[in-house]
């Protein structure tokens, strides 16, 4: 969850998952600390990232805004990328934001700081105030700067560069690469997990990020499952997971953009529980993070790796210690025998697909996931 844990209900709802991204004040840490430590007496395991982002800020900066100091920081630097004839360059205009120049090219402060070095220094000692934070998350993590196959004045030199170039891509990477360092070396111990929109698969970001957030994996138009399906889904998810430190921390989320669809809920599920990393499904709309029943099923730990092929049903499976999961990514329905000794889960939501039921055959239906539990 990316908003903030502004109300008892956002709370409440958070403190069920086991991993949550939420925003904390930059400034005093007060009212942040009174919601960690709130959701900490509710559940004491749960690991908790707080958000930041280092690519834009706004050009007309609110008090009330929790990146107020950052913009003001960027607007009396000039730390924004501009274009050779002196435009700043804007990736979105949903917003009132511009793009930072986050290459080492950037401009630099009164200290001789670019702005990846004083961003890193100013989250770090924001963060230092807090007390039961696992995480940084740092928010687009691209590969290239946007808008993609752009001319903009990276050098600083009154001429545009193409933002596509192999040059520009590295050290715009870098860049990235430089606040995670700087946060790292002022605050030590430190996690950074990063909302990546590739692979993570270049010499700039491997295993330089402790995890990673694959936003939107599926649900929307541009998502990888919706243009590209579900076996280029998965091989981002796994490669993700591998040029991460942790080979663990990987967030795997589903959005939905018309209410909850639970059947491409427990297909998201069951796909990344096929994996070593995490899921999240995110309802588009809603005020706190939804919960599914699926979320409480005590499948224990993995009993064997992540599969490397399917059955020969089409239909992927992996086994838990006190359960096990399915999915049928094909076109069509799929069969298995899954043995004596699983039933369904007992749910309120599906009642037609959780109904605690034994079962031993299972078909799915093309995208579709099952969780079972051992009886």
């Amino acid at each position: 969850m990316l908003g903030g844990l502004w109300t008892p209900e956002r709370r409440q709802a958070a403190a069920r998952h086991k991993f949550v991204i939420t925003s904390l004040p930059y400034g005093s840490a007060t009212t942040g600390q009174s919601w960690i430590n709130e959701i900490r007496a509710v559940n004491p395991s749960i690991k908790l990232a707080a958000y930041s982002n280092a690519v834009e800020a706004d050009l007309t900066p609110e008090v009330k805004r929790s990146t107020y100091e950052i913009d003001l920081a960027v607007i009396a630097n000039n730390w924004w990328l501009y274009t050779a004839a002196g435009a700043r360059v804007q990736w979105t205009t949903a917003y009132d934001s511009h793009v930072v120049n986050l290459t080492r090219w950037g401009a630099t402060d009164a200290s001789g700081r670019r702005f990846t070095e004083w961003l890193g220094d100013y989250v770090a000692a924001s963060r230092a105030k807090y007390v039961g934070l696992d995480y940084v998350y740092l928010d687009n993590v691209w590969y290239t700067p946007r808008p993609y196959k752009g001319n903009f004045d990276f050098k600083r030199t009154g001429t545009d560069q193409y933002a596509m170039s192999p040059e520009i891509q590295a050290a715009w990477r870098q860049g990235t690469v430089d606040v995670i360092s700087r946060l790292r070396e002022r605050l030590p111990g430190v996690k950074v997990i990063g909302n990546a929109d590739n692979d993570l698969n270049f010499p700039e970001y491997q295993g330089k990020l402790d995890g990673s957030f694959f936003e939107c994996a599926f649900g929307k138009s541009w998502s990888i499952l919706n243009r590209l399906g579900w076996a280029r889904m998965m091989a981002e998810y796994r490669s993700q997971l591998a040029n991460t430190s942790s080979k663990r921390d990987t967030v795997m989320q589903g959005c939905a953009l018309n209410g909850v669809d639970l059947p491409m809920l427990r297909f998201g599920l069951a796909s990344a529980l096929l994996e070593d990393g995490w899921f999240a499904y995110t309802v588009s709309g809603e005020t706190a993070p939804f919960w599914a029943d699926e979320y409480g099923a005590e499948l224990g730990s993995p009993a064997e790796p992540p599969p490397i092929a399917p059955s020969t049903s089409g239909i992927w499976l992996r086994k838990y210690t006190n359960g096990m999961v399915l999915v049928n990514p094909g076109t069509s329905a799929a069969s298995i025998n899954v043995g004596a000794g699983y039933r369904r889960l007992s749910g309120t939501q599906d009642t037609a697909v959780n109904n605690g039921m034994p079962i031993s055959t299972v078909t799915l239906e093309p995208r579709r996931g099952l969780v079972l539990i051992k009886q």
